[in-house]
């Protein structure tokens, strides 16, 4: 359902549609509050990929055994994603505090 509904193929002879993409668009997205994020956009691309593998693995699991509630879920799924968008600004030796608004950042 969730794979339907986001325009992904299950069969390896047809590509995700989009979600390359959508990753690159996410990756441009984050360096214009951050630069240094974009300064490799390889390793960028790559975080958000990560990021987009966890969510799409999590909600499927979620949709079929609903072993937690939605809270729950999007809090622990917010405290994933933080992780490893912090691991690589720690490899760019840059630090972002999550508590703060992003539009704070935002390069004009």
């Amino acid at each position: 359902r969730f794979l339907v509904d986001r325009g992904y193929r299950r069969s390896p002879d047809q590509p995700k549609r989009g979600s390359n993409a959508f990753a690159l668009e996410i990756a441009i997205a984050a360096a214009r509050y951050f630069p240094p994020f974009g300064e490799d956009p390889h390793g960028a691309h790559c975080t958000i990929v990560a990021v987009m593998g966890i969510l799409d693995a999590s909600i499927l699991w979620w949709l079929d055994n609903r072993d937690v509630a939605q809270n729950d879920l999007t809090d622990r799924l917010t405290r994933q994603t933080w992780l490893i968008v912090n691991d690589r600004l720690n490899e760019l030796r840059a630090s972002l505090d999550p508590n703060t608004p992003l539009a704070e950042r935002a390069q004009t």
